[in-house]
């Protein structure tokens, strides 16, 4: 990753990347704008947004586990040009319970707290930590409390896509919902 590129500390609001999907034959190559080193490849048959899913998930998990730093997901605005049933671009959401760790994680490494002050705070075990930051585990037991400590609250926003509008909003946001800005994306150099 480009040691300039943006982490997800105060940087990102919605844990959703851009890919492109391409078609080859009866299969597709899906590629991720934020993770360069990743690309998939879908078999016949195979829904391409499931596995876009299901890769994303697993790289956002290796990042955690690694203890590595997770790319910002990058604003790519309007609709792919050309988009058509061989090549398209849209944003694949990140697991939520998994997205709130990799928040977590990232939160913790850029702020310099460490699993055992963090278990600290909350007055936990540190085992109760790893436990939290494990991407293979599904409690969320204590994640909200622990994004709290680090000054990353968790905000909901829930959308009413048959009306195209926001039912609840985080605070500070505004404007209506627009579904075609949360589906489609431009791939760059792209006309």
């Amino acid at each position: 990753m480009d040691s300039n590129r943006k982490t997800l500390a105060g940087n990102a609001a919605v844990m959703a990347y851009p890919a492109r999907f391409e078609r080859m034959g009866t299969a597709f190559s899906i590629t991720f704008i934020d993770f360069p080193q990743v690309v998939a490849r879908c078999g016949d048959g195979e829904d391409p947004l499931a596995v876009a899913r299901h890769v994303l998930d697993v790289t956002v998990a290796e990042a955690i586990a690694g203890r590595l730093p997770i790319p910002a997901p990058s604003k790519v605005p309007g609709r792919l040009h050309g988009d058509s049933e061989e090549r398209f671009g849209r944003l694949i959401p990140v697991d939520q319970t998994l997205a709130i760790k990799a928040i977590l994680w990232d939160h913790m490494r850029d702020r310099g707290i460490s699993n055992v002050a963090l278990a600290k705070t909350l007055g936990c075990d540190e085992k109760e930590v790893r436990r939290m930051l494990d991407p293979t585990t599904q409690s969320r037991s204590r994640l909200a409390e622990a994004l709290d400590v680090v000054g990353c609250p968790i905000a909901v926003t829930v959308v009413d896509t048959a009306r195209q509008s926001r039912i609840l909003k985080a605070p500070g946001q505004s404007g209506s919902y627009r579904p075609e800005l949360e589906t489609a994306v431009a791939v760059p150099g792209e006309d």
